[in-house]
């Protein structure tokens, strides 16, 4: 089933099975060179037991060849996690020559796939949406040699600042759209990215981000600079149909100090640049109240305890003599709207 107006695409030559199906899943393990893990963070606990089972069945079968496991997931250091877990479920008389033989690395998933509508769901339940984005960065530390080469895989020397650019560009420019979107009224990013005064906002949010990674990171400007301007855009796709509660859900760990926002506004500042816009940002996410998100109902019954300094404190580990303390606090102090948020600080 193809959206009106969108390229459909068949996908084929794919076999599947069941989770529970763990001796197919060892075989399978035991014949590829590369495994991709696509899961979601609370799934890996369960995913864990059948990779080291496939893992040990190729050391006791003595197979030469590498195998790499690509860990796309979005969590920090994923693929040291991944490993670890991997490792603790490998019986010790195979554990060292499993892993000396196997990868595991890091990956920067780009592409937004959104969840479907119900209604999208119940007409087909195999259909995937997804937006016209092929770039995979991959740790190339994290790799043992010879690796298959795969369309659109590009082997990074220096994963952690890809890492970064993900999540200071990427991830904080879908916030700041979401958690400004939903005062707003918005249901949907493509809307929200559509105001022209909130893409102006998110544009300036993102030039202070990537202020901040020139200076953290070797990163290489022109190109810094063509992934913002396109992401930007990309964020208008309609037909994503991306919800800013989707988006902006789990707000308190948004806020923590390394995430998205409060950690992109700490490194524009160390560049130089006042984050008025990342601030603007911020005092919106400490506004976001959908009651479906229960990490949103905890931080609005935070807020009413401890108040937004505390949140500030205990969430952010922002210190009140910091900059960026002061700044959240005037966006605050601007209302629920955040275009007065951000006017009143010039």
């Amino acid at each position: 089933m193809a959206m009106e107006g969108q390229p459909e695409e068949t996908v084929t030559g794919v076999t599947a099975c069941s989770c529970s199906d763990s001796e197919r899943i060892r075989e399978w393990i035991c014949q590829a060179d590369l495994l991709f893990t696509a899961v979601g963070v609370g799934a890996l606990d369960a995913i864990a037991p059948l990779l080291a089972g496939g893992l040990e069945e190729r050391a006791l079968r003595g197979t030469e060849s590498p195998c790499n496991v690509l860990v796309c997931e979005n969590l920090h250091n994923a693929a040291s996690i991944v490993k670890d877990k991997v490792s603790k479920k490998l019986p010790k008389s195979v554990r060292k020559e499993a892993l000396s033989r196997t990868g595991f690395a890091g990956v920067v998933v780009g592409r937004m796939i959104p969840f479907l509508p119900q209604t999208l769901r119940e007409k087909d339940p195999l259909l995937v949406l997804g937006e016209d984005y092929w770039v995979l960065p991959v740790d190339e530390k994290g790799l043992i040699p010879p690796v298959p080469q795969v369309e659109g895989m590009v082997l990074c020397a220096d994963f952690p600042a890809e890492e970064a650019r993900k999540l200071y560009t990427h991830n904080m420019a879908h916030a700041v759209l979401a958690y400004h979107g939903y005062l707003e009224g918005y249901e949907y990013i493509a809307d929200a990215a559509s105001d022209r005064e909130l893409f102006s906002i998110t544009a300036q949010a993102t030039e202070e981000a990537t202020a901040g990674l020139l200076n953290a990171y070797d990163l290489d400007e022109e190109v810094q600079r063509e992934y913002a301007a396109i992401l930007l855009e990309r964020f208008k796709n309609p037909f994503l149909m991306d919800t800013v509660i989707r988006v902006g859900r789990d707000p308190l760990r948004k806020l923590t100090p390394e995430d998205r926002l409060v950690g992109a506004a700490r490194l524009a500042l160390q560049a130089g640049m006042t984050p008025k816009a990342l601030a603007s940002a911020i005092g919106a996410a400490l506004r976001f109240d959908p009651k479906e998100d229960p990490s949103a109902r905890e931080l609005q019954r935070r807020l009413e305890n401890e108040g937004v300094e505390g949140i500030l404190r205990q969430v952010s580990g922002l210190d009140p003599d910091e900059t960026l303390f002061e700044l959240v606090l005037r966006a605050w102090e601007g209302g629920t709207s955040w275009r007065a948020s951000f006017s009143c600080r010039k």
